[in-house]
């Protein structure tokens, strides 16, 4: 057996399962102005919340007359907020062969109830407070 053999049959990955925690936006209307104007309110809420976020966008829901959706102008306004698209989740035909046709994977429209995520509160700076001065030290007398 040759060295190049015995190196090829050596392993060099292994196949995990994990369950990783990923954002779902789930789009209710087929506006990308608004959806611009409303994350750009959300990612001021909570910046941290929305750098390099993975992100499912859920298409399931849209409705059926909302018409054409431009999947790369859309993940165009989500990665312009920091969302990174990972897969869509969809039940329309041509959503479906939009992600095909730019090779982006398609998951199946799910019935499970997911919850809303909640940001945190914008923080303000607060003062730093100085802490309480120690009582001074109590002389030790003869009882």
């Amino acid at each position: 057996m040759s060295s190049t053999e015995s190196v090829d049959q050596e392993p060099v990955f292994q196949l995990k399962g994990s369950m990783l925690a990923i954002t779902v936006l789930e789009l209710a209307r087929n506006s990308l102005e608004a959806l611009d104007r409303q994350l750009a309110a959300k990612v001021a809420q909570a910046p941290n919340f929305f750098s390099n976020t993975p992100l499912v966008l859920a298409l399931d829901k849209l409705p059926a007359g909302e018409g054409s959706l431009d999947l790369p102008g859309l993940m165009r306004v989500c990665r312009h907020h920091g969302l990174r698209t990972l897969a869509i989740r969809a039940s329309r035909i041509e959503d479906i062969a939009a992600a095909i046709a730019i090779d982006l994977p398609v998951l199946p429209p799910s019935n499970a109830r997911e919850r809303p995520v909640e940001l945190p509160a914008a923080t303000e700076a607060k003062p730093v407070e100085k802490p309480a001065e120690p009582p001074p030290p109590a002389c030790n007398r003869p009882a």
